[in-house]
């Protein structure tokens, strides 16, 4: 009569033990989801970010340097690049402000061996911007940890060369 006793406390305790184990378990599992969601939309958007900020010229043998582009239609430019090198994110999270884009030519007179004189003329393409990403766990127990919305801002400062010419 003892035995039966003691496998039907045994039973209570081995159900007790596992609710409160597939809790922790579970927390574990969606800590973990949402870790890698989050990781995963980081790494794509930084990944974007830089190669798009590479892919962008504006640039106009026609006009005199120096020369500024700004405005909104620049933030779009920037937008755009990014949405085209994107893998997984949501481009509607994505904006972009105060985008300037920034012509310059730098005249470097230069000897050569033989003695003579050459100008090299060099034309810099620096383009800045502001750029902001806004994601959303997917599971509540990520909300709990990681907050409602994450926001990352990168600050894009590029000075690229564009063109050299020898006179």
């Amino acid at each position: 009569m003892m035995k039966n006793y003691l496998k039907k406390n045994e039973l209570g305790q081995a159900m007790v033990e596992y609710g409160l184990t597939i809790v922790m378990f579970v927390f574990l599992i969606f800590s973990i989801i949402d870790l890698g969601w989050i990781g995963f939309q980081y790494i794509s958007f930084d990944y974007s970010y830089q190669y798009s900020s590479w892919k962008i010229v504006v640039s106009d043998p026609n006009i005199n340097y120096p020369y500024t582009y700004s405005g909104w239609a620049y933030n779009n430019l920037v937008r755009a690049n990014i949405a085209d090198n994107a893998v997984g994110i949501n481009v509607s999270n994505l904006s972009v402000k105060n985008t300037v884009i920034k012509l310059t030519t730098e005249n470097q007179n230069v000897t050569n061996p033989d003695g003579t004189h050459e100008t090299h003329k060099r034309r810099y393409m620096q383009i800045t911007a502001v750029i902001e990403y806004t994601i959303k766990p997917l599971t509540p127990i990520g909300e709990l940890l990681y907050g409602s919305t994450i926001k990352w801002t990168k600050n894009l400062d590029r000075l690229r060369l564009l063109q050299t010419k020898f006179n």
